[in-house]
C-alpha cells in the first residue's frame, strides 16, 4: 500500500512539474519583434556594416496573414547597428527563431570573423541557422525583391534549403557547420549563392551555386553544374537528375537517369614520395527518361551508358578540381584534412605550407556508376510503321 502512495506520489509530482515549467528566456510576443531573416552588408567607402531585419510583425494583415517588415541601420560594429534598429524600432529583436542570414557580397569580401565572433557570444543565436551568400549587388537586395509585402522571404529560402537534396546545385549549410570548418586545417568552406531570378513577369528567389571561401573571405563562385560535382566529392548528393548523352547511329540522344545512392571515399596515398589523393565513387542511377526510341535495357547497351556515365562523372570532378586548384587554391574539398586524419606525421612536412602544396596535389578520380532500374519500363517505346 505506501508503495502504491509513493508510486503515486511520484507520478502527480512529476506531472505538476511539467505544468509549471517555463522557459527561462521567455518573452511575450508583443514585447519583441521576432528576426525572421538577417541581411548583413558591408559599406567599403564608410567602412561600416548595414544590417537589414526581416521581422514578423505580431499584426495580422486584413485577411489574416502573417506579415513581414523590414528594418535597416548601420554601424561600425555589427553590435552598433543592431542597436540602432532597436532604438529605431522601440523593441528588441529576438534571434531565436531566425531562418537564415543572408550575407552581401562586399561583407563576404571584407571577411566574415565578425559576424562568427558576434554569434558565438550572443546565446540568443541558435547554430541551426542556415547561411547563404547574395549573388546580387546586397544582402539586402533579396529582402527588397519580393511580389508580396505579406510574403516572408527568409520562410522560403529555408524551405528552399531543405530541398537540397531534390535539387543537387547547391549544399545546406548551417551557422554550426561554417564555424566548424572554418577552425579545421587543411578544409575551406563553401556558402550557397542567393539571386534575384528577373526571367519571368515576377521576380523570384532563388538558389543555385556555392561560394567560395578563403580563410573568411570569398575568393569565388561555382556555377550550379559544378556545385552539383562539388556534392559527388563531398558525398552529399542523393536524388538528383543526371543527364547524359548518348550517340548511337550519328544521332545523339539524352537519356536522364535519377541517382539513387552515390558513395564517395577520399584516400591519401603516397606514390613515388608524393602524396596523391584518390577519389572513388560508387553511384547508383535508374532510368527515369529516354529521348527517342533508342534500348539502353539491354546489358550491353546498358553497360556503355555506364562506362558513358563514369566518364562524365571523372571528367567533370577532374576539371572542378583543376578550376578551384588553380584559379581559388581554397581546399574546399577537404583533401588537406583527410591528409590530416589519415597521415598525421605527412601533414606534419607538409601542412605549415599547404597554401603551395595544394594546388600541384595530384588527384586521381575513379567512378564506378550501377544502373538498376528502368521505373516501370523494361523496353523503349516503339512508334509503328
Amino acid at each position: 500500500m505506501n508503495k502504491i502512495k509513493a508510486t503515486s506520489l511520484i507520478t502527480i509530482f512529476i506531472l505538476i512539474s511539467f505544468l509549471l515549467t517555463s522557459c527561462w528566456s521567455y518573452k511575450e510576443v508583443n514585447d519583441v519583434d521576432i528576426v525572421m531573416g538577417a541581411g548583413i552588408d558591408w559599406d567599403n567607402f564608410k567602412n561600416e556594416y548595414i544590417i537589414t531585419f526581416e521581422l514578423f510583425s505580431s499584426s495580422i494583415g486584413e485577411k489574416g496573414e502573417k506579415t513581414a517588415k523590414l528594418l535597416q541601420h548601420k554601424g561600425k560594429t555589427l553590435f552598433k547597428a543592431i542597436r540602432n534598429i532597436v532604438e529605431k524600432n522601440g523593441k528588441p529583436a529576438y534571434w531565436p527563431h531566425t531562418k537564415v542570414i543572408i550575407i552581401g557580397k562586399d561583407m563576404a569580401e571584407h571577411g566574415i570573423i565578425p559576424l562568427i565572433d558576434y554569434t558565438m557570444r550572443d546565446a540568443e543565436f541558435r547554430p541551426d541557422m542556415k547561411i547563404l551568400v547574395s549573388d546580387e549587388s546586397t544582402a539586402e537586395d533579396i529582402f527588397l525583391k519580393k511580389n508580396d509585402s505579406k510574403e516572408i522571404i527568409s520562410t522560403k529560402l529555408e524551405e528552399s534549403l531543405n530541398y537540397q537534396g531534390k535539387v543537387g546545385t547547391y549544399k545546406r549549410v548551417f551557422f554550426w557547420d561554417l564555424t566548424q570548418k572554418m577552425y579545421q586545417e587543411g578544409y575551406e568552406s563553401i556558402i550557397p549563392l542567393v539571386y534575384n531570378d528577373n526571367t519571368d513577369k515576377s521576380s523570384i528567389t532563388r538558389i543555385s551555386g556555392l561560394a567560395v571561401f578563403k580563410k573568411d573571405k570569398l575568393i569565388g563562385t561555382l556555377n550550379n553544374h559544378e556545385a552539383m560535382y562539388y556534392l559527388f566529392i563531398d558525398n552529399d548528393i542523393t536524388n538528383q537528375a543526371f543527364v547524359v548523352e548518348q550517340e548511337v547511329d550519328d544521332e545523339t540522344f539524352n537519356i536522364c537517369l535519377e541517382i539513387l545512392k552515390s558513395k564517395t571515399k577520399i584516400t591519401p596515398i603516397k606514390k613515388d614520395n608524393n602524396i596523391t589523393i584518390k577519389i572513388d565513387i560508387k553511384t547508383e542511377f535508374s532510368i527515369v527518361e529516354i529521348d527517342g526510341t533508342i534500348d539502353v535495357i539491354k546489358e550491353n547497351a546498358r553497360k556503355k551508358l555506364e562506362r558513358h556515365t563514369e566518364k562524365k562523372i571523372e571528367e567533370n570532378i577532374k576539371d572542378l578540381i583543376s578550376k578551384v586548384q588553380t584559379n581559388y587554391n581554397s581546399d574546399i574539398f577537404g583533401f588537406g584534412n583527410s591528409i590530416k586524419k589519415d597521415m598525421p606525421y605527412e601533414w606534419e612536412k607538409i601542412g605549415k605550407d599547404w597554401d603551395k602544396n595544394f594546388p600541384n596535389l595530384d588527384v586521381e578520380v575513379n567512378s564506378h556508376v550501377k544502373i538498376t532500374k528502368s521505373s516501370l519500363l523494361s523496353k523503349p517505346h516503339k512508334i509503328a510503321e
